[in-house]
């Protein structure tokens, strides 16, 4: 879970597969613990037999996963955010002035850029 909210903070651009991805991975993820708690997954997982259905049922089930989910990813978030403040990376420089509407053209590395003014 903590992996598929890390991958919603770094995406940037959302299409539909990986929406589909993103879902089925969850179902996925359900789906097993499911099986391993029923009687097919006895021989695999015999500890687990009946505690997903059990955990479902409490409510501080969902608590705990919300959680333990949102504290994993503040680390990534502090990070990101101190990274995006300090130490921009050129695309996120391009972005920022795109979204202020800066349209100044950003010369290529070694060429200098006529100005207006004269020293």
């Amino acid at each position: 879970m903590v992996v598929l909210i890390q991958t919603y903070i770094f995406v940037q651009n959302w299409t539909w597969m990986i929406h589909i991805c993103v879902w089925l991975s969850i179902s996925f993820t359900f789906l097993i613990l499911y099986i391993e708690s029923t009687d097919v997954g006895w021989f695999f997982a015999p500890m687990q037999y009946g505690v997903f259905p059990e955990a479902l049922s409490m409510p501080s089930f969902y608590f705990v996963v919300l959680l333990a989910c949102g504290l994993s990813v503040v680390p990534t978030l502090m990070f990101k955010s101190l990274q995006w403040q300090f130490f921009p990376q050129d695309w996120q420089i391009f972005r920022e002035r795109e979204s202020l509407g800066e349209t100044t053209p950003i010369p290529a590395p070694g060429k200098q850029v006529a100005s207006d003014s004269v020293v």
